[in-house]
């Protein structure tokens, strides 16, 4: 996370959402839990996280859908030497590299959701809807 300040300074806001996730780097498989999520990636919290710029293949289980969200996605940061608690659990900050623009533009709309939800101010939602609008151009084949 980026601050500056003491303030957060992200490019693109983000929920506390928690979905179970399957990471799959080239070798095994790794179960898992976003703690957050945004149009561009997520944190995702597991015991065994990976390097830095690795890149895998991840399922994303919601359960309101009967089928896993999917995306090639890249570790921009790894904690592999947190703790097994809330503050500073294992796990890695990902951004997605290749999402359908569909699977995308679910994950705005469930962003968007929890924001208004937790009584987000208006300008700040206005502006993330505007960003989820230019996000619609496909950023790559069905997975």
């Amino acid at each position: 996370m980026h601050t500056v300040n003491g303030i957060e300074q992200r490019q693109h806001p983000r929920a506390e959402i928690r979905w179970p996730v399957t990471v799959q780097p080239s070798l095994g498989t790794i179960k898992g839990e976003t703690l957050n999520v945004s149009s561009m990636g997520a944190f995702i919290k597991c015991c065994e996280p990976l390097k830095f710029n690795e890149v895998f293949i991840l399922d994303i289980d919601v359960p309101a859908l009967d089928h896993p969200l999917k995306a090639i996605a890249e570790v921009i940061w790894s904690n592999r030497d947190g703790n097994k608690n809330e503050i500073t659990p294992y796990g890695m900050g990902i951004r997605f590299i290749r999402i359908s623009s569909a699977d995308r533009r679910f994950i705005v709309k469930e962003v968007l959701k929890h924001l208004n939800s937790e009584n987000v101010e208006t300008s700040f939602s206005e502006v993330f809807q505007a960003i989820a609008a230019d996000q619609e151009v496909d950023s790559g084949e069905a997975i």
